[in-house]
């Protein structure tokens, strides 16, 4: 592709100056005009590059913050419990829990964190087994089928609401 654009420009480049050279101009002015191509030429390219760099960031409006945590259900670690972060408006995050009662929350498109503001906090007890393995969870918890009559039916609806803040967000989360 380099080549191909390469040589367009370097033929287009000659046929101008074949054209610079049977012409009767002084030679003042054809020196004038090759400047202006040479100088059109790294405006042009100096615009592309701004455009593609413009074009490369990942900003997409939102603000997310990390957010980790811990479940437990009267003091014992609560493991292979979805932890849904649903904010006013917008994508929720996940996150389920380790074998320590540990969760850490991941938003779409492979991205960490929740988005800041207010979010209601809902548990989900159900989850497919043979989970793959993640960075965060090496050590997948399976479903455990006892967990649903232990924990309160109230809390798989709206927990609570916490208030997300900018950087780290730390929830310890007792079920009673």
């Amino acid at each position: 592709m380099y080549d191909a654009w390469a040589n367009a420009q370097s033929a287009a480049w000659q046929a101008a100056m074949r054209c610079l050279s049977r012409s009767r101009l002084p030679s003042h002015i054809t020196l004038g005009f090759e400047m202006f191509l040479s100088n059109k030429l790294i405006v042009t390219f100096s615009l592309m590059a701004l455009a593609v760099l413009a074009g490369c960031g990942k900003s997409d409006g939102i603000e997310l913050a990390t957010v980790r945590g811990k479940v437990t259900l009267s003091g014992e670690p609560v493991a292979g419990l979805n932890v849904i972060f649903q904010p006013e408006q917008g994508r929720p995050s996940y996150g389920r829990t380790s074998e320590t009662g540990e969760f850490y929350m991941r938003y779409a498109r492979g991205r960490d964190g929740v988005l800041v503001g207010e979010s209601r906090i809902y548990f989900d007890p159900f989850s497919l087994e043979g989970e793959p393995k993640t960075p965060m969870n090496p050590n997948p918890p399976k479903i455990d089928a006892t967990m649903i009559g232990k924990i309160p039916q109230e809390y798989f609806k709206v927990f609570r609401t916490e208030t997300v803040k900018s950087g780290d967000n730390v929830f310890e989360i007792a079920i009673q």
